[in-house]
């Protein structure tokens, strides 16, 4: 796009990128948004630029000021981009066949999950090392993972550079003008001590699930020196898939033998996943499985030779079940595994086991699912 702006400059470009970035990913008021732009457009020299004209024309469709009512986790932010972008430049290029595109997809999903088990692992069975000892912060380090409590961290601790004025009072809602001396941009902030209820114009609660410093800075000075618990999103916190593993579970239970063969078939192999991912930290328990595993086999084998009407009913009705396309057959394949790839997923964060432990199985369960895919193929 920057050629349509600086078509000979490299250095101008990367400033300018810089630049433009700041712009898109500031906070704040719109109002900010604007003498933002504005300093952009003067400092190039860029007045009449038509492409930047346009671009400006459709600023709501880009600008992050503009989304601060919709939720959005971290995933518009400067830092996600950043590293999505260098995921995508680690994996892929512009001119990677299809069959190839596919194994490194599923090598990046691979390697994404790994980094996200590890992480649980560590928000699980390690403790940050906390800025202070106060309230606050043990209890955000208790209940968050360990990387949103850094960006909690980080707005707490940047609330102790703003100053707070106050504004003005309408009831039992007290507002103040939080801001930082040495930035142009600031804060409104609503507090109702009566309910311990605080709302930010920069919305940061509301696009990303965390208080952000201007909204810190007011609890602070008004004495509130816990954290409270409307603030708390489940999603951030350690137990969160521990809900999503028994919720999912619970769905399909409530089935029960009126279930579709298929669906059954899925709720066999997540019991049968959770119950592998479960014995790998013993020997032991992995001899009780296998034997297990034989004896069941063997009255499977029994079942089904007594009963081959049925047997071939079953083939009939899975085969009718499945997508007849042979790309819909492929995509229904790599969905099943997928699905179980994320049962794994699920299980293996829960666990008190070693990280070495944990990831081999995951790795090995996603080489297997490539090589099956491949197959299809």
């Amino acid at each position: 796009m920057l050629k349509y702006i600086f078509p000979v400059s490299t250095l101008l470009n990367l400033t300018f990128r810089r630049s433009l970035k700041n712009c898109i990913y500031a906070s704040g008021l719109e109002d900010d948004f604007h003498k933002e732009w504005d300093n952009l457009i003067t400092k190039y020299g860029l007045e009449s630029n038509p492409w930047l004209e346009d671009l400006y024309a459709v600023r709501e469709q880009w600008a992050l000021v503009y989304h601060g009512n919709s939720f959005s986790a971290t995933m518009i932010t400067k830092q996600w981009a950043e590293n999505m972008d260098s995921l995508f430049k680690t994996h892929f290029y512009r001119k990677l066949p299809l069959a190839k595109f596919i194994i490194q997809y599923l090598k990046a999903v691979v390697q994404l999950r790994d980094e996200e088990l590890l992480e649980d692992y560590e928000s699980r069975h390690t403790k940050p090392v906390l800025f202070v000892e106060i309230p606050m912060l043990i209890e955000a380090a208790e209940s968050y993972t360990r990387m949103v409590y850094e960006d909690f961290e980080y707005e707490y601790k940047s609330q102790l550079a703003c100053l707070c004025e106050p504004v003005g009072m309408d009831g039992t809602v007290y507002t103040f003008r939080v801001y930082m001396p040495q930035k142009q941009c600031y804060g409104l902030v609503e507090f109702n001590p009566s309910d311990v209820i605080v709302t930010c114009s920069c919305k940061k609660f509301e696009s990303m699930g965390i208080l952000c410093m201007h909204a810190l800075k007011v609890l602070n000075n008004n004495n509130i020196l816990d954290l409270p618990s409307q603030y708390i999103l489940r999603r951030w916190t350690k137990d969160a898939k521990d809900e999503a593993v028994s919720s999912r579970h619970q769905s399909v239970v409530a089935y029960g033998n009126q279930a579709p063969l298929t669906l059954r078939y899925n709720h066999v192999c997540h019991k049968a996943i959770a119950i592998a991912v479960k014995s790998a930290v013993s020997k032991d328990a992995l001899d009780i499985l296998e034997h297990g595993f034989d004896r069941f086999i063997a009255e499977m084998e029994k079942v089904l030779h007594n009963d081959s009407t049925r047997k071939q009913t079953e083939d009939v009705n899975v085969v009718n079940s499945m997508p007849q396309n042979p790309l819909e057959q492929i995509r229904f394949v790599f969905t099943l595994l997928t699905l179980a790839q994320n049962e794994l997923s699920l299980y293996s964060s829960s666990l008190v086991v070693p990280v070495k432990c944990k990831f081999p199985l995951l790795s090995y369960v996603s080489h297997a699912a490539h090589s099956f895919y491949l197959w299809i193929i």
